[in-house]
């Protein structure tokens, strides 16, 4: 299977990462809009500063879509055009009206299109969907998460132009307000708050389930130093407990002690390249389906509506 990468930046070297230890998979080249295409030689593959030189030199199966997220549209078009396979990384568009037209012309050009979700595929985050799935912690009746890190736009100045970068809620907070609803359904409503200043975009948001669960989620551009997330899941018999990384997940009871999980770690990106991969070999479903990646944008666009209007803001009235 012949891959190439558009993007020479820190997702386009960590897919390119990657791929390189997935059987089977070959990089055949890295696109990159850097004028500096020097950064990506390490991987021992052909550098393109020309996207149809690469597509015609190469003829990949698959692009990897790692450019900023305004150009997600116009790549994913361009490689559907050419009957090229597709994985982007999340959010799929900017917009819906743009989500809604990448994912019509892939299915009209017979070709897949793979939203990368990855949170899905941290192990950590895998265990407390288990745990969850199985019942340990009983019914779901509150969510928190809490993402944050540094701002971008500080070293990348597109992250600073919100109709290229969609904000902290668009570009970050997605993450989680797809595991949230990838843990517990349909979402009805969601009301967002927001506050920007010079290297800080910081934003709350409540979502209400269709099954009257809340979740509460932060997500912060401007916390100096590396990411740092957690996420907690209070049922009826106890809580879930996960934090950063490779911490194992927590288990409260009430009426047990606690106990830890600790899952066998695996690189997420690995895993999610790898499940892509083997979908479209085997013609299955995957973990993140394009209706998926349509719906986490929509939960994000209704953050951004209700932001605006200081109201809650019904799923169903988001088009």
């Amino acid at each position: 299977m012949k891959v190439a990468v558009l993007g020479s930046g820190f997702m386009g070297k960590t897919h390119a990462e990657a791929l390189k230890q997935i059987k089977n998979v070959e990089l055949v080249g890295i696109y990159t809009t850097s004028h500096n295409p020097q950064s990506v030689t390490s991987f021992d593959s052909p550098i393109y500063t020309s996207f149809d030189k690469l597509m015609m030199e190469q003829k990949p199966d698959i692009v990897s879509v790692c450019l900023p997220t305004h150009l997600h549209k116009q790549y994913v078009l361009k490689a559907a055009e050419l009957g090229v396979h597709i994985i982007c990384e999340k959010p799929i568009a900017l917009n819906l009206e743009d989500a809604r037209e990448m994912i019509s012309v892939c299915e009209e050009k017979k070709v897949k299109l793979f939203i990368g979700h990855v949170l899905r595929f941290f192990p950590e985050y895998h265990q407390l969907k288990t745990d969850v799935d199985t019942g340990k912690v009983g019914n779901i009746g509150v969510m928190h998460t809490r993402r944050a890190n540094d701002h971008p736009g500080i070293h990348h100045k597109w992250y600073n132009d919100y109709k290229k970068s969609g904000g902290v809620i668009l570009d970050l907070m997605i993450h989680d307000l797809d595991f949230m609803r990838y843990l517990n359904g349909e979402v009805k409503s969601v009301f967002a708050m927001n506050k920007r200043a010079d290297n800080l975009d910081y934003a709350l948001v409540t979502l209400l389930f269709e099954n009257d669960a809340i979740a509460n989620l932060e997500g912060l551009w401007g916390r100096p130093g590396s990411l740092e997330y957690s996420c907690e899941v209070y049922g009826d018999k106890g809580v879930l407990h996960l934090r950063n990384g490779k911490d194992p997940v927590k288990v409260s009871l009430h009426d047990k002690d606690i106990k830890t999980i600790n899952p066998l770690y695996n690189d997420p990106y690995y895993l999610q390249l790898s499940h892509f991969i083997t979908c479209l070999k085997d013609n299955e479903e995957p973990i993140v389906t394009t209706s998926d990646a349509y719906e986490a944008a929509k939960l994000s666009l209704a953050a951004l509506k209700s932001i605006n209007s200081s109201k809650p803001v019904l799923i169903k009235d988001v088009t």
